[in-house]
């Protein structure tokens, strides 16, 4: 369980960070119905990423309706320690990704004012691909990160997204680089869920 936390990001110019929780039990079922049923709007074409396949979620559903809240105002909260100062947001956009064994999602942003993502099922273990490559130092394999400037360089921020961060949500700035690096030790499935909010 992730309690609810916000963590800026040292950037000179802006300010920015994310916000990271466990997503509530009573949105679980939703999240099972979304992964089981037959999708058919497939957005794989679209992406930057190399992924199996992603499909696009109707948000308008009502089974949706106290979901869309939740998220709208995770997302109204992430502008309350951005001072963004935003009144109303919308969802735009829900989508769900299925990526195998070896593909990723390279450097990337979203469209919007914010992004979520959802890791609902994450079929790895984070000391099983840190030691993959036998090296000696930790690898990235199958992590998510932020990429952000700093002064001359680009920083990144790296989660360590494994198996004990299912059922967690982030939610940050669309305009906050990230990616998803390629994992090596299961042949199931990633599962994740993104969205994009914008300001109405």
């Amino acid at each position: 369980m992730k309690k609810f936390q916000f963590k800026s990001l040292p950037t000179p110019n802006r300010k920015t960070g994310y916000i990271i929780e466990s997503l509530p039990d009573k949105f679980h079922s939703l999240m099972d119905l979304y992964v089981n049923m037959r999708h058919t709007d497939e957005l794989t074409s679209q992406l930057v990423g190399h992924l199996n396949s992603s499909y696009t979620i109707d948000h308008t559903n009502k089974i949706n309706h106290e979901f869309n809240n939740y998220i709208i105002d995770l997302s109204l909260k992430l502008d309350m320690f951005l001072d963004s100062k935003y009144e109303t947001l919308k969802i735009k956009k829900f989508w769900i990704n299925y990526q195998k064994k070896y593909e990723f999602n390279p450097i990337h942003l979203h469209g919007g004012d914010f992004s979520f993502v959802i890791w609902y099922k994450i079929p790895y273990i984070a000391e099983d691909e840190e030691t993959f490559f036998k090296l000696d130092s930790k690898t990235i394999n199958g992590c998510f990160n932020f990429h952000y400037e700093l002064e001359d360089t680009v920083e990144s921020l790296t989660l360590r997204v494994d198996k004990t961060w299912e059922k967690t949500i982030c939610v940050f700035p669309a305009k906050l680089q990230h990616s998803v690096m390629p994992f090596y030790t299961s042949d199931e499935y990633r599962i994740t869920f993104s969205g994009n909010l914008e300001s109405i």
